[in-house]
């Protein structure tokens, strides 16, 4: 099958707008809190939200609500995972190499790790 030049241009512009929209991810920046509602697009959001800088936090919502949120060490594992929007929601802390640890050795060791948790409280100005 062969196709003309406007046709190939088009196609290439379809594919690439296509991968675009696919790769894009929702930012901090992209969202508004109402109430305790994560709200994208004026309508409640269910998805990741990442921080603004696309790598050092993600919330998961589901209908508006907060389900989970992961801060990341510099590395790219998670440091920590919080479900405490759930009802038996819980607090884990992993090291750089991604072992779980002792809360209060995770503080120690990671000092730079609370610098992200005010970036978080900053961005995401929600009820915990």
């Amino acid at each position: 099958m062969k196709y003309d030049m406007y046709t190939k241009k088009i196609l290439l512009s379809m594919a690439v707008l296509l991968l675009y929209s696919c790769d894009r991810k929702v930012k901090s920046t992209d969202i508004q809190i109402v109430g305790d509602d994560i709200v994208y697009k004026n309508q409640n959001f269910t998805g990741q939200v990442w921080s603004k800088d696309g790598k050092s936090l993600v919330i998961e919502v589901s209908d508006g609500r907060p389900v989970k949120i992961t801060l990341f060490h510099k590395n790219g594992n998670p440091a920590l995972v919080s479900t405490l929007f759930l009802h038996d929601g819980k607090v884990k802390h992993y090291d750089i190499n991604g072992y779980e640890m002792d809360k209060g050795d995770w503080l120690r060791k990671y000092p730079d790790i609370r610098e992200k948790r005010r970036i978080m409280d900053e961005e995401f100005p929600i009820e915990r």
